[in-house]
């Protein structure tokens, strides 16, 4: 039987492929084979990608199981293979602190490439001089289909070419959504634009100006930041700014609806603060400081559903963690919730307790096994804002109504998109007090 050239050509550059794919991984194998990884076996080509398929619910559940039984073991990190891309799973603060403290591992994963065609190269996702340059500048000043979509793809390494992605639905069904967003947030800039250049009003040199108004000063007619500039930090504080904030609050309105104990205290203190008011639309900083047990409340909220329930770096020089040696250009990701319920930094870890972040009980606790916000030089640039934004929407809320959770928090089918959500959202019963 005649063999055709091609047929060979083929053959042997598949043999090729297949000899320098297995010969990178075994030097991968050799370089992380001492770090612990998941009980379940690591497939050839797709890694432990298997293990976390299923919906979004399913998915997660099974990341915190593998995750969990790491952190179990004793271990502050440990090694999951996504096809042929080592991650490294910081699950203890130990590991965390090594990533996070350091001023060198500013870099985010390879995982956020997936967020550019939406966020671009904002403050999230961008790295280097242009990380720092936005950085300083926006510090004064402080889409659940897309996170969704987003969050699928990073689980699923047969999905991270762009050219095979596309092609399918959830492909196009991504484009059409950022589509939809991008308008949205043009329309909201251009408008902006418009408004400022016919707004003659004076104003004081030293007033801080609104966050979008900041970049519109800032960009000097496009010499220093472009309108695409300007959409990138427009679409990731829309992203980061509001859906993190609106799934801190329902967690904690959930929480606060199981727990009558706590319901009560928090009536009593917000009571007190509105007591001598003469208009109560209006809160001071003054009286948000005073909001103590309230702070409580939202801390440890936080702790228990943290906003954001992962994220990852690039280690960009070579690091030890946990005893082993890191290599510069390894994924590292953290799991929030899982290291937020180590019981070896937190007692009964589980239960809703908000008198651990009183000041005491804060005294000689690890400083980086509670990072709601992240931790170092990276952290959320607008964490005090979202606790302000937070205390006021819930003081003003529990001032007028009782509320109680129709679900007990076990019930609760946890979503791990890139913002933790319970699947059914969270049902609760709303009665005036007075």
């Amino acid at each position: 039987m005649d063999v055709s050239l091609a047929t060979i050509t083929l053959t042997v550059l598949f043999a090729v492929v297949i000899y320098k794919v297995s010969k990178k991984r075994m030097q991968l194998w050799i370089t992380y084979g001492s770090i612990p990884g998941p009980l379940e076996r690591s497939l050839p080509i797709l890694g432990h990608a298997m293990v976390f398929r299923g919906d979004q619910v399913q998915s997660y559940r099974k990341m915190l199981r593998v995750v969990g039984g790491i952190r179990d073991r004793g271990h502050q990190s440990g090694l999951v293979w996504m096809g042929s891309e080592p991650v490294l799973i910081a699950t203890g603060p130990d590991a965390v602190e090594v990533l996070l403290r350091s001023s060198q591992h500013n870099t985010k994963a390879m995982f956020y490439d997936f967020l550019h065609p939406w966020l671009g190269r904002g403050l999230l996702t961008s790295d280097g001089e242009k990380w720092k340059s936005r950085r300083r500048l926006l510090t004064p000043t402080f889409h659940f289909k897309a996170s969704e979509l987003v969050q699928h793809r990073q689980n699923a390494p047969w999905f991270w070419w762009d050219p095979v992605y596309y092609a399918t639905k959830r492909g196009r069904e991504f484009a059409t959504t950022l589509e939809i967003l991008h308008g949205f947030t043009r329309k909201i800039i251009f408008e902006r634009m418009q408004n400022k250049k016919t707004d003659d009003t004076a104003r004081a040199p030293k007033k801080r100006l609104a966050f979008l108004d900041m970049l519109l000063e800032a960009s000097d007619d496009g010499n220093v930041l472009s309108l695409s500039d300007i959409q990138e930090e427009v679409d990731t504080f829309m992203f980061e700014g509001h859906d993190t904030t609106a799934a801190a609050m329902s967690w904690t309105l959930h929480l606060i609806g199981t727990h009558d104990d706590v319901q009560a205290k928090l009536h009593e203190e917000v009571d007190k603060v509105f007591a001598n008011k003469s208009n109560e639309s209006s809160l001071t900083m003054d009286d948000l400081r005073n909001l103590e047990y309230l702070e409580l409340v939202i801390k440890e909220s936080l702790r228990l559903f943290p906003s954001v329930p992962t994220f990852a770096r690039k280690t960009t020089s070579d690091c030890v963690i946990d005893g082993h040696n890191i290599p510069v250009g390894t994924s590292v990701t953290i799991f929030t919730q899982v290291l937020h319920l180590h019981p070896k930094y937190w007692t009964d870890p589980r239960k809703f307790n908000p008198e651990r972040f009183t000041k005491e009980a804060c005294v000689g606790r690890h400083p980086f096994c509670y990072i709601p916000f992240s931790a170092g030089p990276r952290n959320c640039i607008g964490q005090r804002f979202a606790l302000t934004e937070e205390k006021v929407i819930l003081a003003h809320f529990l001032r007028r109504y009782n509320i109680k959770a129709r679900e007990a928090t076990e019930q609760m089918e946890l979503m791990g998109d890139l913002i933790l959500r319970p699947r059914n959202g969270v049902n609760v019963d709303i009665s005036k007090r007075f």
